[in-house]
């Protein structure tokens, strides 16, 4: 699945990494996210796989890790799998 972002933030390059952090009870696992990073932006997140036993509610989130900054990253859940990535400018 392919997520299109209304703004990738700055500074971002291909060895910055997304990590699926779940602070649940019974977290889920298995999530593994793709970076489409053109002139420093995020320009689209692929899910590789979308992992499962991920709470729907605001514990679940989205960490990307490196140089860039202002991407903010909204995990959308159903059915305990990660099946898309909300990117949002946080201005």
């Amino acid at each position: 699945m392919d997520c299109q972002p209304r703004s990738g933030g700055v500074g971002y390059s291909t060895s910055d990494t997304l990590s699926v952090l779940d602070f649940s009870s019974s977290p889920g696992s298995g999530a593994e996210l793709s970076a489409n990073i053109i002139d420093g932006k995020i320009k689209s997140i692929f899910v590789k796989n979308p992992g499962k036993d991920y709470s729907s509610n605001s514990r679940t989130i989205v960490s990307a890790n490196g140089d860039g900054v202002g991407a903010v990253l909204y995990p959308v859940i159903h059915n305990g799998k990660l099946v898309d990535i909300i990117i949002q400018d946080p201005q």
